[in-house]
């Protein structure tokens, strides 16, 4: 009898530890990984990592992909810049910022899937146009930077790198900050203390260098700043937009940061191109000492900022509308050739010992929940967002019961437990859930097909509008040219006509003449 019961005892085991495998392999299966999406281009490099356009091959929606080495992160002692760029885009809602669709991680990169914007950066736009904008088109752009910083600082972050590299423009022109790897969470007072160096030279407000500095020169304490510092940035870009250069850039580094110090100095009002006093006076405001400088407030009320509509700027259509001929369309972006992949010294070390380098990446993956529509105002003040979907959650809360139940189990066989009747029905009563919660996972798979369906049919509308609307203007563009060259021929007629006129009048009073004199004569 007890050999019996000790078999059943085993057979519900057998059974419970099945159903957490088989759990466990069905969420390894459902996560998003490297192999889910296509590389189609890459369109950018830098330090850490590249940003390549993908495909995802499930949906075949079109994401832009940064990548970042591991080790490369790892090296940055005390820093996790990737924390805050992941987090950024993972709480924000505004329209002005790049949202992120997912995060995930392997042996050696961390992925971060965001919106792709195919309408290229500011740095590009500056080129298009010789790199100067008139100030009417440059108000514009600077104004939606504005607005995209005052969301950013809003959410207790500081972005620290604005330039036009990092101003993206969505395919209808509007401004969408990116690239956030330099970004900080504001402290106390709304101040960040950093002694890393951060940022692009030619951009970085005084403040952010005397930090930099004192924490060279090992002083107990690094001088904190705030978010001013991005508005200092905007000054930059201003002047850059206006002007075709940055105000303090020199051949050598350390000028450069000698004439950020000395900005007072250095800060020359260009003669050519000539500035509105209205640009200039912005220029002025936002290059200048922390403690004077223009805050958002203050940016929102300036005279060069009279005709901007605030509340409206989103729905006003750009200076500049991109040329995109596809979601996945990247003739907007400079080509950059893809970096050949390195070998890595940790992926060739024995992984049977637990080394502690995947600690600092706990908590990394992410996947964006369907239907996220909180308010901004309610996102600042709510916790942060979990990594897991309604139906990950449930899953793991049905994981929790089975291990439970186990554990029970492995109690019964000390003499512990309860009896195996009892627990078989457990097991059948868990394993029912289990079958209700693949089924809801089928429905939300089924409703997540037809919302993608209803997708493509939108983009389709607006490829079918687009066309419209270019065989409109090409119509109306026949239509003006005809009406021109009607106007030219009447116009031509008419002044022949005339001419002839005169040519017979001419003639007339030349008879009238002869005829006059002749009778003269006879007289």
């Amino acid at each position: 009898m007890e050999r019996s019961e000790r078999a059943d005892d085993f057979v519900s085991g057998a059974f419970v530890a099945h159903c957490v495998r088989g759990t466990v392999t069905e969420l390894r299966r459902l996560r998003v990984g490297p192999a889910d999406f296509e590389v189609r281009k890459t369109i950018g490099r830098g330090h850490f990592g590249q940003v390549h356009v993908v495909r995802e091959r499930r949906s075949g929606d079109v994401f832009a992909m940064k990548t970042l080495r591991k080790q490369d992160t790892l090296a940055q002692t005390g820093v996790m810049f990737y924390e805050e760029e992941r987090d950024i885009m993972t709480e924000a809602v505004s329209p002005w910022i790049t949202a992120l669709h997912y995060a995930f991680q392997d042996s050696q990169l961390l992925y971060l899937v965001m919106d792709f914007h195919p309408g290229g950066d500011l740095m590009t736009l500056l080129d298009r146009f010789d790199g100067v904008l008139e100030e009417e088109t440059a108000r514009f752009y600077l104004a939606e930077i504005a607005l995209a910083l005052h969301d950013l600082h809003a959410m207790g972050y500081v972005h620290r790198d604005v330039k036009p590299e990092n101003v993206l423009l969505d395919r209808c022109g509007h401004v969408k900050l990116a690239d956030f790897g330099s970004a900080a969470r504001l402290g106390a007072g709304g101040l960040v203390s950093a002694a890393m160096p951060v940022g692009t030279p030619d951009y970085l407000a005084p403040e952010v260098l005397r930090a930099v500095n004192t924490a060279g020169a090992r002083q107990p304490a690094s001088p904190a700043y705030g978010k001013d510092c991005d508005y200092w940035s905007l000054g930059v870009v201003a002047f850059e937009m206006l002007t075709g250069r940055t105000p303090f850039s020199d051949d050598k580094l350390g000028s450069t940061y000698n004439n950020i110090q000395q900005h007072k100095k250095h800060l020359v009002r260009p003669s050519e191109p000539a500035l509105s006093d209205a640009a200039w006076s912005l220029i002025a405001g936002l290059l200048t000492d922390n403690n004077r400088r223009l805050a958002h407030a203050d940016v929102l009320q300036h005279a060069f900022f009279t005709s901007v509509d605030w509340n409206n700027i989103a729905n006003t259509v750009p200076p500049f509308i991109p040329t995109v001929n596809g979601v996945d369309d990247t003739s907007n972006f400079d080509e950059v050739s893809p970096e050949p992949p390195s070998p890595s010294l940790d992926s060739l070390l024995s992984q049977q010992k637990f080394s502690g380098r995947e600690l600092p990446f706990i908590g990394f993956t992410f996947t964006k929940p369907l239907g996220e529509t909180r308010p901004l105002k309610d996102r600042l003040h709510a916790p942060a967002m979990k990594p897991s979907s309604e139906l990950e959650r449930k899953v793991c809360a049905q994981r929790r019961q089975l291990h439970t139940l186990r554990e029970r189990l492995d109690e019964y066989e000390r003499g512990e437990g309860r009896q195996p009747a009892q627990l078989s029905a457990k097991v059948d009563e868990k394993s029912e859930r289990l079958q209700k919660i693949e089924e809801e996972r089928n429905r939300l798979e089924a409703a997540l097909a037809r919302a993608e369906d209803k997708s493509a049919g939108y983009v389709r509308l607006l490829e079918v509008e687009k066309k419209d609307r270019m065989s409109t203007e090409k119509r109306a563009l026949e239509l003006l040219q005809d009406i021109k060259r009607k106007w030219k021929r009447d116009e031509e007629e008419r002044l022949k006509v005339i001419q002839d006129e005169v040519k017979r009048y001419q003639a007339e009073c030349k008879s009238m003449e002869e005829k006059y004199h002749f009778s003269l004569e006879n007289l």
